[in-house]
């Protein structure tokens, strides 16, 4: 599925957070958005997930406006992980990640049987299974962070945007959650993520989407997009790009050696 922001503004509390902003999302690639903070990220991934409406401009998915698609649909095609999410009541783990089947059939329907593997899978790629009987609210930050993923994958959505899902994560469990995203792109989902860390970015994202002060300083294949001048450009203080042992990594200066 191809979801696109075209030209998008979005008003929150009489105050404009993006400015005819446009992006396009294409299945197999994951695309990076990043900027600084305040650069209306977290807002642009919500328009694109239906959450947020745009007060001029569209969202559309394989060229039908979103706003046209009814919840369920929404639900079964967009699968959204907001940044720091919360789980208020004390449920088991498998139960967390159960209610990404929700938008498959009622709430009060039982499991079938591909609701039960489908769990199972989100599980196992997360690395809960061990943790399935147990209460959220007994698990550490990053435990439920990884909970939460395994709950989007659950929701086996054609789309996945997902805000700072690495925050939380140590090091080997981040590498572990980016493998994922690079198998579900190779199957043909459509996936953005919001990303601070910038040589992640680089490392694993196909495309990207730079923004500041709620306009878009570039948009396109990352290789083009993650550059020196467009990275300083946004944030402000000078930005180097390079490898270590192979692997890219953008290193940022002092604040205001532009």
């Amino acid at each position: 599925m191809r979801l696109a922001a075209n030209d998008i503004c979005v008003t929150l509390k009489d105050r404009q957070v993006l400015f005819g902003v446009s992006a396009v999302l294409v299945p197999g690639q994951i695309t990076a958005i990043v900027g600084p903070n305040g650069a209306g990220k977290s807002t642009l991934l919500r328009a694109l997930a239906g959450l947020r409406r745009p007060t001029v401009g569209r969202v559309t998915i394989d060229g039908v406006p979103l706003s046209d698609l009814d919840r369920r649909t929404r639900a079964r095609s967009v699968a959204f992980l907001p940044q720091n999410p919360q789980v208020h009541w004390p449920l088991s783990v498998r139960s967390v990640v159960a209610l990404g089947r929700l938008p498959h059939h009622s709430s009060v329907a039982r499991d079938t049987a591909a609701d039960r593997q489908a769990i199972l899978d989100a599980m196992t790629a997360m690395d809960i299974t061990r943790f399935a009987a147990r209460s959220v609210a007994e698990l550490s930050g990053g435990e439920r962070a990884r909970v939460l993923f395994a709950r989007a994958l659950a929701q086996e959505a054609q789309i996945l945007l997902a805000d700072e899902p690495t925050a939380g994560l140590d090091p080997a469990h981040a590498l572990d959650l980016f493998a994922i995203l690079q198998r579900l792109a190779a199957e043909g989902r459509t996936i953005a993520v919001v990303l601070h860390d910038l040589s992640l970015a680089a490392r694993f994202c196909q495309s990207a989407v730079i923004l500041a002060d709620g306009r878009v300083v570039a948009a396109g294949p990352a290789v083009e997009t993650l550059t020196p001048e467009r990275l300083t450009q946004a944030f402000g203080t000078a930005m180097a790009v390079g490898c270590i042992a192979g692997v890219p990594v953008v290193v940022p200066s002092e604040r205001g050696q532009k």
